[in-house]
């Protein structure tokens, strides 16, 4: 592209904003002239939907989980989320930072990345990390535990083992969630509650179900009321099984580099975005400038934007995606009302109104891994 090129996407960009803040401009004069009064919104109108900001909020949704690529062989390389977490991955909401190399398992198929509890442990933790290969499910259930005490201290939520008093579990998920721990021997697995009602899981690199581990003809779906009787299915049975609550909230995008250098801890943390998947899980974009990631396939970002003045925005997104970003501006009834895409530089715009909240939402077109900077005049 040459230097002229450059210059006249400029040029464009800064008429855009020059547009904007006139139309901006305009709006504010012509209410005043209207009323009579210069008086900003109210502050409380700034934050009409705020009610529906769950972070903790989880719902089973196996299709942004697991992988259609039929094509995906050993050796393979993957932005498909279905092969960049385990069970622990599944329920912490770890995600592997960019693709996973695949390798065959055992019995048929394919694995990927396998999050273990105690890999995000501290450097200076990393010295008491407790091996999780025992045939005794209690001492494994007391090593894990520690582990992922360890894990939490460093990532920073908090971990609090609970014991239900009856048959049925209750319902969590405003203010933290439930987890349910499962060991047999050598072999751990983990569960999650979702705000329903039911529960899912993820064996290793295989598919998100909310099936129980019985065998084919028997399987049932997991819920609260047979959670407690059914985790313990398959090689766990007489096993132990432990609940715990999290105060890890349930957005996907928490995603880590494994560096595989002995000197410093086995993962870092990449969490170049906090934007969820669902609209429960949305960040404030009202800064105007935020940088994103999209860290798998099926990925989608979401932001919200509480409009003080009406008038036209401009939502611009610079990315490096090879096959393009999608950017949508949706209103309060999560109709779309703007959109565009592109693979360099581009511009969504749409007229909005005062004391409303807005969401935008983003995704890669081809399915891929990419970043992305959101500007919004």
């Amino acid at each position: 592209m040459s230097k002229y090129a450059n210059i006249d996407r400029r040029f464009k960009r800064v008429l855009a904003l020059w547009l904007a803040v006139f139309c901006v401009f305009w709006s504010l004069q012509t209410s005043a002239w209207a009323s009579g009064t210069t008086s900003a919104v109210p502050e409380d109108s700034r934050s009409l939907l705020s009610s529906v900001l769950f972070p903790f909020f989880s719902a089973y949704d196996p299709d942004k989980f697991n992988c259609l690529d039929t094509s995906l062989t050993v050796g393979s390389q993957t932005d498909e989320i279905q092969y960049k977490m385990n069970c622990y991955g599944y329920a912490m909401r770890f995600v592997l930072y960019g693709q996973a190399t695949l390798t065959p398992a055992d019995g048929g198929g394919l694995n990927g990345y396998k999050q273990q509890p105690g890999e995000f442990a501290s450097l200076a933790d990393k010295a008491y990390v407790r091996p999780l290969y025992s045939s005794d499910p209690e001492v494994l259930m007391t090593n894990l535990v520690y582990n992922m005490n360890l894990d939490a201290a460093r990532v920073g939520y908090t971990i609090a083992e609970y014991t239900p008093v009856s048959s049925v579990v209750p319902q969590f998920g405003s203010y933290n969630r439930l987890i349910a721990v499962v060991t047999g021997e050598y072999d751990f697995h983990f569960y999650m509650q979702h705000n329903d009602g039911t529960w899912s899981h993820k064996p290793g690199s295989a598919e998100v179900t909310d099936l129980s581990l019985e065998p084919e003809g028997m399987k049932h779906v997991l819920t609260n009321s047979n959670i407690i009787s059914l985790a313990n299915s398959g090689t766990y049975a007489g096993g132990c099984l432990k609940f715990f609550v999290i105060t890890r909230d349930a957005v996907i995008d928490h995603p880590h580099i494994v560096t595989g250098i002995p000197s410093a801890p086995t993962n870092v943390l990449a969490d170049e975005d906090t934007a969820g998947d669902y609209v429960y899980h949305a960040v404030s974009a009202n800064s105007g400038f935020e940088t994103g990631r999209l860290d798998f396939s099926t990925d989608e970002d979401i932001y919200y934007y509480d409009v003080i003045y009406s008038g036209f925005f401009y939502v611009w997104i610079t990315t490096d995606s090879a096959d393009g970003i999608f950017c949508g501006i949706y209103d309060g009834n999560d109709s779309l009302i703007s959109s565009a895409y592109g693979d360099d530089m581009f511009c969504a715009e749409a007229y909005l109104s005062s004391g409303l909240r807005y969401t935008i939402r983003i995704t890669d077109m081809g399915g891929n891994t990419s970043a992305y900077l959101l500007e919004i005049y």
